[in-house]
């Protein structure tokens, strides 16, 4: 059957993608720790960054927070694409209650991202319109990806819900 073979050939795609994640995620946490410690070290000489960008040391603490806590979540984004195709790659089937919950909380994260990443660009622009054009180019991409990923979400548990049926009626 067609479905068997494109079900085994996503469960080893999914394990080969996994240990790629892995290793991105661990990368990922390895740079966020780095530029927290950038950032604290700043906040604790802040002279010669503030002499050279001109940003006071609120500015650098919202914007060096913000920063870290963005690169946090998107480590967080990576280690739950992991976790989804570690599952698919296990599971019976992909269409479980975890994964769709996993995707609900990607799409959230794909919304909290730019939200931080604007306030802590914003935190240094003195001109109120172009604070209003960087929101909007950060904002629209990414809440088209939450959009999409959403939906994803309601797919699998529409999936989920289907392969309960199938599963109950056999």
């Amino acid at each position: 059957m067609e479905s068997d073979s494109d079900l085994r050939r996503l469960k080893t795609f999914s394990r080969g993608s996994s240990i790629l994640l892995l290793l991105i995620t661990v990368l990922l946490v390895m740079s966020a720790a780095t530029l927290a410690i950038g950032i604290a070290a700043i906040l604790i000489e802040p002279s010669t960054f503030t002499d050279e960008f001109g940003m006071t040391r609120g500015q650098i603490a919202v914007f060096g927070i913000g920063l870290v806590v963005a690169m946090a979540l998107i480590a967080a984004t990576f280690a739950i694409l992991f976790s989804i195709m570690r599952s698919i790659s296990r599971e019976y089937s992909p269409f479980t209650a975890k994964n769709a919950r996993r995707l609900t909380v990607l799409s959230v994260i794909f919304v909290v991202i730019p939200a931080l990443l604007t306030a802590s660009v914003v935190s240094g622009v003195t001109d109120p319109g172009a604070a209003l054009v960087i929101a909007l180019i950060a904002f629209m991409p990414f809440l088209l990806v939450a959009a999409t990923i959403y939906m994803l979400a309601l797919v699998f548990r529409y999936g989920c819900f289907l392969q309960r049926e199938s599963d109950e009626t056999l």
